[in-house]
């Protein structure tokens, strides 16, 4: 059965026409793939907290996770961004060392495959840097009252 809907509106008027009809419609069922094909997932990665270091400190530690059901999975750490002085100690680890940095900030990648080659990437920020604080007082924001101050 085909049914049609129509609704008119004029400026002066709100019309509505409904009308079916018998028709034989030919059924195609979707192609829904092979069944009970399992879904890929891709493993979790995560790159660990953020890192500040304050010089003189040149090395830290990247405490990377991921999937610990899953013993096929592999690691790969790389700097996708900063300075050019940095170290990684062990690629390959989920954590590891990374040494001999300089001031600036880094950006290191974590890469997590399983063997279907399926891989999930997360990132951990490192930034190295002096650390400046400054000190203020309470006398610092008065005003000497002998100065005077006037407004235009």
């Amino acid at each position: 059965m085909k049914c049609s809907f129509i609704l008119a509106i004029t400026a002066f008027s709100i019309s509505f026409f409904s009308g079916c009809r018998e028709e034989e419609l030919p059924y195609t069922p979707p192609d829904l793939g092979t069944p009970n094909a399992p879904i890929p997932i891709p493993p979790d990665a995560y790159a660990g907290e953020d890192v500040v270091l304050e010089l003189p400190g040149s090395e830290t530690v990247l405490y990377g996770e991921a999937n610990e059901w899953d013993p096929d999975l592999s690691f790969s750490w790389r700097k996708i961004s900063g300075p050019d002085s940095f170290m990684i100690v062990s690629k390959d680890a989920l954590q590891t060392s990374v040494l001999e940095l300089g001031k600036g900030a880094y950006e290191f990648e974590l890469s997590v495959s399983d063997r279907k080659n399926l891989t999930i990437k997360d990132t951990a920020m490192v930034t190295v840097g002096a650390l400046s604080i400054a000190y203020f007082s309470a006398t610092d924001f008065i005003l000497p009252m002998s100065k005077g101050l006037s407004l235009k």
